[in-house]
């Protein structure tokens, strides 16, 4: 495996001494200042994913139940459409999805590897996660995973530059393009930013259902009831209605049940 520099990336980009099917396809075409010695700056999209957050409700995703990842997108995750004026913003420890503004497809022959820029991750930002490996033959725009590990949040504007695109040129082409693979699921773009879970055979047994997951969701509603019922006796007669001896004990069962979704909160 040979890494290219500059040359060779244009070189393959022309078509120069190859064919069509060998050629690499980056739309919109980068110009100078992307390209670097041995690199292409990729550009942030306008789209974003982040993960859905509850309060006081802390969810655990099990691999193995379907009905969880069935539907990743929609139950896991918001999207949004950033403007060149207000950008969007990630939080401290936060990771976030987003994808390049390009469209990249490398030829059977090629593999790429992404990384941050420099700039960006001596102030905390990294844009991949554990996936950095564009596969030969896949054609579609590049995933950023961005986690934010300054104490600070950062706003990011679509079409600034934030990360690079490696290329290396493989000893022999792979047998099969990624998007020809029937078993591909990220082939193009039909799948969006946000994971399509994985039909891998270790994760066809069925799931280990604790107790507790099906305790929690009825810990949730009958902290809620015993706290609407609480506050209303409050106020309704004030605080001295704490003398009451039902009103006692249904502030009692509120503060056990907040301390039984506390303990099941954090320990899971």
């Amino acid at each position: 495996m040979t890494f290219l520099s500059d040359v060779d990336i244009r070189n393959l980009m022309n078509g120069e001494g190859v064919g069509n099917n060998q050629r690499i396809h980056i739309q919109p075409e980068p110009n100078e200042r992307q390209l670097g010695q041995c690199s292409i700056d990729l550009t942030l999209s306008d789209q974003f994913a982040r993960f859905r957050r509850l309060p006081l409700i802390r969810r655990t995703l099990d691999v193995k139940r379907r009905e969880q990842v069935s539907n990743l997108q929609d139950r896991w995750f918001r999207h949004y459409i950033a403007t060149d004026k207000r950008g969007f913003v990630i939080h401290p420890n936060e990771v976030i999805l987003a994808q390049s503004n390009e469209y990249v497809r490398l030829p059977t022959s090629a593999l790429g590897l992404l990384t941050g820029r420099s700039t960006y991750s001596r102030i905390g930002l990294e844009v991949q996660l554990t996936q950095d490996l564009k596969q030969p033959g896949h054609g579609a725009r590049v995933l950023f995973q961005i986690k934010n590990n300054a104490p600070f949040s950062f706003r990011l504007y679509p079409h600034m530059r934030i990360a690079q695109l490696m290329i290396a040129r493989l000893e022999t082409p792979s047998s099969v393009a990624y998007d020809e693979d029937v078993d591909s699921k990220y082939a193009g773009d039909r799948n969006g930013i946000t994971a399509h879970w994985p039909t891998d055979p270790e994760l066809d047994n069925r799931p280990i259902v604790t107790a507790a997951s099906y305790f929690r969701p009825f810990l949730d509603v009958l902290l809620i009831v015993l706290c609407v019922v609480t506050i209303g006796a409050i106020i309704r007669t004030g605080i001295t209605t704490l003398r009451d001896p039902w009103v006692a004990v249904t502030a009692a069962l509120t503060l056990s049940a907040f301390v039984a979704r506390a303990y099941l909160y954090f320990r899971n």
